[in-house]
């Protein structure tokens, strides 16, 4: 939920080759699932980056989503809503 990159700023070039085998991880892994990034304050401006992955800035948070379950899984949470975001956007500026 953001901060996973200790530093990564689309602009800045400087900030961006350390990432890059990160990045490519990410983006391999979304072929195989769904994979919701949510920017935050170490790490933003990334939608360049991503082709697969869906980026969330700090904007567009907090997320609101519908929990599904699968066929013979827990229906406790079945039709329950969960929040989420990086928590800088709790904060004063």
């Amino acid at each position: 939920m953001g901060d996973i990159f200790d530093l990564l700023i689309g602009e800045i070039s400087a900030t961006h080759e350390f990432a890059k085998p990160y990045i490519k991880l990410l983006e391999e892994l979304a072929l195989k699932m769904e994979i919701i990034y949510l920017e935050g304050n170490h790490d933003f401006n990334l939608a360049r980056f991503f082709q697969r992955v869906k980026i969330f800035n700090l904007q567009e948070q907090p997320l609101k989503l519908n929990l599904h379950t699968s066929k013979g899984k827990n229906t406790d949470f079945k039709n329950s809503f969960i929040t989420l975001a990086h928590g800088d956007i709790f904060l004063s500026p």
